[in-house]
């Protein structure tokens, strides 16, 4: 319910008081007419983005109420008391912990098994590292190679196969040959038979014949030697692929493998075997071990949750219902993207443009004093376009094309370039001197303009004379010529004569309405009361720079930041207003102390040679303000006489 909150007027706003743990609890059951936000963006703000995803649940780019209200309740289940995010910090007691919820308790024994008292987001990072690190030095371990395991270099495995094929066929051979050895006549009993091979002789004969593959490798004889001329037919291609990949690299091309050389063989391939065995315990160990390691990996990335949202989630919420990081001006508001310094004047709210065009219509119904530039770094290789806040001061070094100097957050430098103006009223006192300037602004222009013409004209008729005498001198005489020059200069001195008598009329004409002006003006000014005079002064002033000053007044009334916010992203749910006081607040310029100050422009050589006619001058200027004082004096006294 509404009576439940504490309200406090932030920016012209009513706005709800989010300042202790029972009123974090409650946000859920908060009206969302009464949030002043209604979701903002997860980029380009300066909260660590990898908080504001964890917060956008759905991954859509943005974090709406929903979303906020889902994480609070999260932390009231994992968290003991909540009064942990209210104090800065980015540190997790393993005490805050709520061991009576499943995840809580996960994230405490994890904790207590590295004997963490308390927990950062580091923390996290070294747990997944130390883990890795683990299950890699296993795998390096069971996948070292060296010449030992490897007895027959990069062509082991090929040997081991080869071998593989014909070892217990070769393992038969030389045990039938140890029993011929040990039994009396049992030679022709273990050999090969002939009723055996009479079985098969009627059928068709290959090197796959079933039959022939189950009869000995090779005649049995006493000697163990295995003869590569005697062998079975069904093995010779494998004892040949044996005597390529394994013999010849061992004992040369000899044709024949003694029993004792076969013992060695297999010791030799033993040791790849033993080798690779290994491998495959380790292999189930590593498998063993990352079924663990995704288990804790779990545990772990919510905890380095928990630890994030500890240290950004009331920040965030200082940002998006109450906006007290904002109005207090304590610390930065997340969407402050740094300070412009500009014609002695330092602008605090500085923010990020997403889309130039957006932020350029929108901000149109700020009613504030905008300067949007464009900031490269070439140190960073980064740049960024920018929109600042001017709250204080005047106008006349601001244009287009002006370079500044923009810091960011983290103190980085970057050249800033003008690229657009929204000129809106400043500040009150900035409107009294506004109509003078525009007046000023207009004379130089007309003046300028009339030069320009003046100039164009005079070139022009210097252009048609030198064409016109080019002409002449072409087609006529120089007598002609003469005559002709004579002529047309005489009625051209005649023509410009009345012309340039036509001129001073005019300006007489002109000098006489405004001197009777002026005149009239001052008669009437000294002909009121002394203490009248200052009135009237007072009111012509009030009468040229009133209506500018009111117009400034309306508008500085209602400076409203939210037309930017939602330029990039946000969606505001009421108006942020920047009063004239607290605008005064986010443009600083420059304070030069009280000292003794040497004018430069008038040090050394400059000074010796110009010093004495800036005297000169000033007595002349003197001179005259006291001739026309002295002057209006005599006319005022004369109208009193009635002379």
């Amino acid at each position: 319910m509404s009576e439940q909150w504490r309200y406090s007027m932030v920016g012209g706003t009513p706005r709800v008081k989010v300042e202790t743990a029972d009123e974090i609890k409650r946000l859920p059951k908060l009206d969302p007419k009464l949030w002043t936000v209604l979701s903002c963006p997860v980029s380009g703000l300066e909260l660590e983005e990898k908080s504001l995803t964890l917060l956008d649940s759905n991954k859509d780019g943005a974090i709406h109420i929903n979303e906020i209200n889902d994480t609070t309740n999260y932390l009231c289940r994992m968290l003991n008391n909540i009064d942990i995010l209210l104090t800065e910090g980015d540190e997790l007691p393993l005490s805050a912990l709520n061991r009576s919820d499943a995840d809580a308790a996960k994230i405490a024994a994890l904790m207590e098994s590295k004997g963490m008292e308390k927990a950062l987001v580091s923390d996290a990072d070294a747990i997944v590292a130390e883990l890795d690190a683990e299950i890699k030095a296993k795998i390096d371990k069971a996948t070292e190679a060296t010449a030992e395991n490897l007895p027959f270099g990069d062509k082991s495995d090929a040997a081991n196969k080869a071998i593989e094929a014909v070892e217990s066929k070769i393992d038969d051979y030389f045990a039938r040959c140890a029993v011929a050895r040990y039994a009396d006549n049992a030679v022709e009993t273990l050999d090969v038979k002939v009723a055996d091979v009479e079985a098969i002789a009627s059928d068709v004969l290959s090197e796959e014949c079933a039959a022939l593959e189950k009869m000995p490798l090779a005649r049995v004889g006493e000697k163990s030697v295995l003869n590569w001329n005697n062998v079975n037919p069904a093995w010779k291609r494998r004892m040949e692929v044996l005597h390529s990949e394994v013999l010849v690299p061992m004992f040369g091309e000899k044709r024949e493998l003694s029993e004792e050389q076969w013992r060695e063989v297999k010791a030799k391939i033993g040791i790849y075997r033993a080798w690779m065995a290994g491998r495959e315990e380790v292999g189930k160990s590593v498998v063993e071990a990352e079924k663990d390691l995704a288990e804790k990996r779990t545990v772990i990335e919510e905890m380095r949750k928990l630890v994030m949202l500890r240290r950004d989630f009331y920040r965030l919420l200082c940002n998006y219902v109450t906006f007290s990081d904002f109005y207090d001006g304590k610390k930065l508001a997340i969407f402050q993207a740094g300070e412009l310094y500009i014609d002695q004047r330092c602008c605090k709210l500085c923010l990020k443009i997403d889309n130039l065009n957006v932020s350029v219509e929108q901000a149109r119904h700020t009613g504030m004093f905008l300067i949007y530039c464009h900031c490269e770094s070439k140190t960073l290789g980064k740049s960024m376009n920018i929109v600042a806040a001017l709250t204080s001061g005047g106008v006349r070094n601001i244009r287009v094309g002006t370079h500044a100097l923009f810091f960011d957050r983290a103190g980085n430098d970057y050249d800033a370039t003008v690229l657009h103006i929204i000129d809106n009223p400043i500040s009150i006192g900035q409107a009294f001197y506004m109509p003078y300037r525009k007046f000023i602004d207009f004379i130089e222009n007309q003046v300028s303009k009339i030069a320009s013409a003046k100039e164009q004209k005079v070139l022009d008729e210097a252009s048609a004379k030198i064409d016109t005498s080019t002409e002449n001198i072409q087609k006529a005489s120089e007598v002609v010529d003469k005559q002709i020059e004579d002529t047309e200069k005489s009625k051209k001195q005649a023509f410009d004569i009345a012309k340039f008598c036509g001129i001073f009329a005019a300006i007489g004409m002109a000098i006489g309405y405004i001197g009777g002006f002026l005149t009239s003006a001052f008669t009437g000014f000294i002909n009121l009361s002394w203490w009248q005079m200052p009135i009237a002064i007072a009111g012509v002033l009030l009468l040229i720079s009133g209506p500018s000053m009111v117009l400034a007044w309306l508008k500085l009334r209602k400076r409203d930041l939210s037309p930017l916010l939602n330029a990039n992203g946000w969606a505001m749910n009421t108006s942020l207003i920047i009063s004239i006081l607290f605008g005064n607040t986010l443009t600083k310029a420059a304070v030069v102390p009280k000292i003794q100050i040497p004018d430069l422009r008038f040090e050394g050589a400059i000074k010796k040679k110009s010093g004495k006619w800036r005297w000169v001058l000033l007595a002349i200027v003197i001179m005259l303000v006291m001739a026309a004082l002295v002057v209006c004096w005599y006319f005022w006294a004369m109208g009193k006489l009635g002379l």
